[in-house]
Formats: structure tokens, C-alpha cells, sequence
């Protein structure tokens, strides 16, 4: 789900002329719908540091809404929209102790009516944690409810 508002026109005044489609328009609303191919790997270092690679790409079905006034539907439509997705992770892991610096990009580029719509979306974040030991009891279920084998 995504939403690009504004509080007058999306379009300013000069140029509404120019996309009849949005006089008007405060806001766009859309809901996207992937399924998404990628590829990905991982490697690992000095038996502790890690690289973790991973590219995706899709046609996402998008549902999108242009709005007037808060509850008012402009026009609403679908559309088609290119997607490339990113992720590369590089850490640090021990027995207990795990740390890590992520990073992902979004890239959205596609058609919505008269409108030529690309967004880019990063994150970058740290990853900190501890790991514990496996409670007896969660390994005592385990070891009962799983077929033989596993």
C-alpha cells in the first residue's frame, strides 16, 4: 500500500492544462500485488563474516486511486509496474553473537494513466543480537513431534 498526498494539488496550477486527468488531485493511492523471481547467495568468510547478496524483479499488478478530497475517487485504474528489488547484507557472527549492516533498494517504474511513475526506495540498518540456548522443553517436542528422519 502506498500514498502520495499533498495538501493542495499534486499538479500546480501552471501545469493542469497539461494532464487534464488531474485537476484537482490531492492525493494517489495504490495497492501493489508481485510476485517477484530473484536470485540471491551468501558468503562466508573466516568462518565468521558473512556477505549476503540478493536481486529480485516483477511486473507488480497495481490497483491505484487518484483522490480529490479525502474519501472522492478521481479515477481509479490499473496498471502494470516494473520493480527491482535489492538487498545486500554484510556481518559478523559467533556462537552467541551475531551484528550486521543492511542495506535494500526499491525501484518502481511504470505507467499509472497519464502519469510516468518512478520511485526509489533505501534502507540501510544495523543488526544486533544474542542467541540463546534452545529451551529443554521446546527440544523435548521437537524431538517427539517431528517424523523420523528430520
Amino acid at each position: 500500500y502506498n500514498r502520495l498526498s499533498s495538501d493542495t494539488t499534486i499538479i500546480n496550477q501552471r501545469q493542469q492544462p497539461y494532464y487534464d486527468d488531474f485537476k484537482g488531485v490531492k492525493a494517489i493511492q495504490s495497492l501493489s500485488i508481485k510476485i517477484a523471481p530473484g536470485v540471491g547467495g551468501n558468503l562466508v568468510f573466516l568462518n565468521r563474516i558473512y556477505l549476503s547478496l540478493a536481486a529480485f524483479s516483477s511486473f507488480d499488478l497495481y490497483y491505484y486511486k487518484y483522490l480529490k478530497l479525502p474519501d472522492e475517487t478521481a479515477s481509479g485504474r490499473r496498471a502494470f509496474v516494473l520493480t527491482w528489488d535489492g538487498k545486500a547484507s554484510l556481518g559478523y557472527q559467533s556462537k552467541r553473537l551475531y551484528a550486521g549492516l543492511r542495506y535494500e533498494v526499491e525501484r518502481r517504474v511504470g505507467a499509472l494513466h497519464s502519469l510516468d511513475f518512478k520511485a526509489t526506495y533505501s534502507y540501510v540498518g544495523i543488526e544486533l543480537g544474542y542467541r540463546f540456548d534452545t529451551p529443554r522443553l521446546v527440544k523435548k517436542l521437537y524431538k517427539e513431534t517431528m517424523p523420523p528422519g528430520l
